[in-house]
C-alpha cells in the first residue's frame, strides 16, 4: 500500500484521511492506474475518512477525482480536468469543508 500522497487531519484521537494522490506519467494504462487509485480509496474508506476524502489520479496533464462512493465530479466525456488549471481548486473545497 503506497500512495503518492495521502494528506490527512491530525486530531487528537486520531488521524482522519482526506486526499489520496496517486501520479502516473502518460503511457501508464489509465485503467489499471484507475484500478489502482481504487484500491487504494477502499482501504482508506475502512478508516473512516471525513465527508470531503477525495482520491485523484493525475494521469499526465490531466486529473480525475473520485470518492469512497466511486467517481466523483465527472467531466464532459471522461476527459478529465487540465491539472495546472484546476487542481488547486480541488484542495480548496476539501480544506474549506474540513476547517
Amino acid at each position: 500500500f503506497e500512495p503518492d500522497f495521502i494528506i490527512v487531519h491530525v486530531g487528537d484521537d486520531r488521524d482522519i484521511p482526506l486526499v489520496c494522490i496517486e501520479v502516473k506519467k502518460e503511457g501508464w494504462s489509465y485503467k489499471s492506474a484507475g484500478v489502482q487509485l481504487h484500491e487504494y480509496v477502499e482501504v482508506l474508506a475502512s478508516k473512516d475518512p471525513h465527508d470531503e476524502f477525495v482520491g485523484i489520479l493525475v494521469f499526465g496533464g490531466k486529473f480525475y477525482c473520485y470518492s469512497v462512493h466511486g467517481r466523483r465530479a465527472p467531466t464532459l466525456g471522461g476527459d478529465g480536468w487540465e491539472t495546472a488549471d484546476n487542481l488547486e481548486g480541488v484542495f480548496e473545497k476539501v480544506a474549506k469543508g474540513v476547517l
